[in-house]
């Protein structure tokens, strides 16, 4: 696979650390934003291929935001999740992944979206 830029929100440290460990390994460039609010403040200006977003962001309606995000975007958004928050039910353009999930499974599903992304480019 190809070089694919990848938006990351996560506030943990550790997890964030993890995963941009390993989208690096298969060819990502990772911009980090630990708030929903300062990834919105960009989000227009720059072109991801995927945007990854924890369910458990502090100070942030999870549902408000996929549900906006949802909208604004045809990027894949892949939420990953503790299973207590509500989804979003879409068909057009949102994964959830179940945590706690193994590397494999995270590498697997990122690979899976970021291949249709390339394809439609």
């Amino acid at each position: 696979m190809g070089s694919f830029l990848v938006a990351l929100l996560e506030d943990e440290p550790s997890h964030a650390t993890l995963m941009e460990y390993h989208l690096t390994q298969l060819g990502a460039e990772v911009l980090h934003y630990p708030e929903a609010d300062s990834f919105l403040e960009i989000e227009t200006r720059i072109s991801f291929h995927l945007i990854i977003v924890s369910d458990q962001l502090q100070n942030e309606s999870t549902l408000a935001f996929i549900t906006a995000l949802e909208q604004q975007t045809t990027t894949p958004i892949l939420v990953l999740t503790t299973g207590r928050q509500q989804r979003v039910h879409s068909e057009k353009n949102i994964t959830y992944l179940d945590k706690p999930f193994s590397i494999h499974e995270f590498r697997q599903t990122v690979e899976t979206s970021v291949k249709q992304t390339l394809t439609i480019i």
